[in-house]
């Protein structure tokens, strides 16, 4: 069994909308350097009118000035061992009525 790490940023808008947005990363211990800058720029009032983007699997764009808090999560997941591939699959019951 192996182990993934993930972050996940849950966005609180001022509207009261949360918006999560999960991102795998390799070392827990580092925040993931969208969530790093997003969350600089959230202190900047110089760009509080602008949008962010987030990219990944998806693209998200946020307008800073509609955040009203934001909270960063360090998650473990944990990944099923899989079966190897020779590995014949289980015949299915037959049923008699």
């Amino acid at each position: 069994m192996t182990e993934k790490h993930a972050q996940k940023l849950s966005i609180i808008l001022k509207s009261g909308h949360v918006v999560n947005i999960v991102t795998e990363v390799p070392d827990p211990a580092i925040v993931d350097p969208q969530i790093e800058a997003f969350i600089k720029l959230l202190g900047s009032p110089k760009v509080k009118d602008k949008n962010f983007m987030f990219q990944g699997d998806r693209i998200f764009v946020i307008r800073l000035s509609e955040v009203a808090a934001a909270d960063v999560m360090r998650v473990t997941l944990e990944k099923v061992a899989e079966e190897p591939a020779n590995k014949k699959p289980a015949k299915a019951s037959k049923t008699v009525h």
